[in-house]
């Protein structure tokens, strides 16, 4: 992730350019559907039994276990040479207090209250999962996604967005979407991506996180 920050693994890179390429090729092998860029409704068509597998960033795990129960799993992305060892796992809460605030004591009343078992219920109740480490979901995809780091032996991760320049994560909402639906060629929409960071102001550049 870093190295992307940095320009150490530049956006066009060999490497890069394999695992996009293998990525673009599922719409090419026929594993998704043709109207991959302009369809809405495509958690509906997965819940209703229209799509083998879902890949996407979701909160929504809890409307895949009540519409399909024990239908529904999680599972490692496909079309990699050597086998998955790293899985994303980023807290998905972000919680602080502004210097302003007048009413201190009681956010920092809660945001403690935030990291304790009992407040791990609360959130395993709304069908997400805790920020508190080492705590459990009684929803079974998502305890499934967490025993990929505790139990599997995977590299834990950060999601991608929450470590990049915010003009690079813009672009690549465009960008890297059209490469995966076909509508980019690997190689233009990759030197795309490297031309916007190369556009960055050069504090944004190092090899150190800038705010």
């Amino acid at each position: 992730m870093k190295s992307l920050y940095s320009g150490s693994n530049q956006w066009n890179s060999a490497a890069n350019l394999a695992s996009y390429t293998k990525y673009a090729a599922l719409k090419t092998a026929g594993c998704t559907n043709s109207d991959i860029l302009t369809k809405t409704n495509n958690l509906d068509e997965f819940t209703g039994g229209k799509a083998a597998m879902i890949i996407d960033g979701t909160w929504d795990t809890q409307k895949f276990t009540d519409k399909m129960g024990s239908n529904v799993a999680a599972f490692v992305p496909p079309f990699s040479d050597k086998p998955i060892n790293g899985v994303v796992e980023f807290a998905g809460q972000g919680l602080s207090m502004t210097n302003y605030s007048k009413n201190k004591a009681a956010v920092a009343a809660f945001m403690a209250f935030m990291a304790t078992p009992a407040a791990a219920k609360v959130v395993d109740a709304a069908g997400l999962i805790s920020d508190v480490n080492g705590s459990k979901t009684s929803n079974p995809v998502n305890q499934e996604m967490l025993d990929f780091a505790a139990k599997g032996g995977f590299t834990r991760f950060p999601m991608l967005d929450n470590v990049l320049q915010g003009d690079v994560v813009n672009a690549g909402n465009t960008i890297l979407p059209a490469i995966l639906g076909g509508k980019t060629s690997v190689t233009g929409g990759l030197k795309q991506m490297q031309q916007v960071w190369k556009n960055l102001a050069p504090a944004k550049r190092g090899t150190s996180y800038q705010g």
